[in-house]
């Protein structure tokens, strides 16, 4: 028989049957953070444009209204929201969503379209977009410093981290063009090593060695084996073909590479 699938399991409630994406109490206490400026989430990161367009501002401007005591409580989903300021932190418990509906209808402060939380709101409101619009890389902030722009100073906020990323984009631009300098610099040996190994094979002169004692370079005697005989007939020492040849190498050229005797190249 095929093994039954377990339902997913939330990594932050640890209940069945959603995950972490679609936890309501989650959701819930991202929204008190954000309203309070207590992260109590340890939250690494956040993508803020797929965030906020998720979020219900005017469910942070209620909590807003209710940290500073403007209202008893608040409702959210299935919970009860409070505000214990005592041990400064939100309480969050769990009703019916009969118990829920029938105390919506009694609450009591300001309602969505009263001055201040229209006020409250279009203050959130002015702070995201100025992140936004003067701000690199705005899809992506640091949970600490959306809290930060929320509750904070929302300029001082977005310049320090535009200065930041700024920074990085400079420092992550000077590393492509090293890159590429040595990545061009890698290409330049390939070719000129290729130019090397695959160079056009010059025509053979003279079939007969010409007769000689002595090296034309050096003017060493040469013996019958410590000698290279060229494409033109003459000889000279290994000693000093291999010294031709590797200064050529190092001019990256050939003009030296040659017969002292009748100037023919050999490369």
């Amino acid at each position: 028989m095929p093994r039954e699938r377990r339902s997913a399991r939330c990594s932050h409630c640890r209940e069945q049957g959603h995950n972490i994406a679609s936890c309501e109490i989650y959701k819930i206490k991202i929204n008190s953070a954000l309203a309070s400026g207590n992260n109590n989430l340890n939250i690494d990161g956040l993508k803020i444009n797929n965030f906020v367009s998720n979020i219900n501002l005017d469910h942070i401007v209620r909590l807003n209204l209710l940290y500073r005591g403007l209202l008893p409580y608040i409702t959210r989903f299935n919970y009860q929201i409070f505000y214990n300021r005592l041990e400064q932190k939100f309480v969050y418990i769990k009703k019916t969503h009969e118990y829920i509906k029938e105390i919506n209808k009694i609450t009591k402060g300001p309602s969505d379209t009263s001055d201040i939380s229209i006020k409250t709101k279009r203050n959130y409101k002015i702070r995201l977009k100025y992140y936004r619009e003067n701000s690199m890389w705005s899809s992506y902030i640091n949970f600490d410093d959306l809290m930060d722009i929320f509750n904070n100073d929302y300029i001082e906020v977005t310049t320090r981290l535009n200065n930041a990323r700024v920074a990085r984009e400079a420092e992550y631009q000077q590393y492509l063009q090293q890159r590429d300098v040595e990545r061009a610099q890698i290409l330049q040996r390939e070719a000129e090593a290729n130019l090397i190994i695959n160079r056009i094979e010059l025509p053979i002169l003279r079939t007969d060695e010409v007769a000689a004692d002595d090296c034309p370079i050096c003017m060493e005697t040469l013996g019958e084996t410590n000698k290279s005989v060229l494409r033109c007939g003459h000889s000279l020492c290994t000693s000093c073909l291999l010294t031709q040849t590797l200064r050529g190498v190092a001019l990256k050229s050939t003009s030296s590479c040659f017969c002292t005797v009748c100037r023919a190249p050999y490369l």
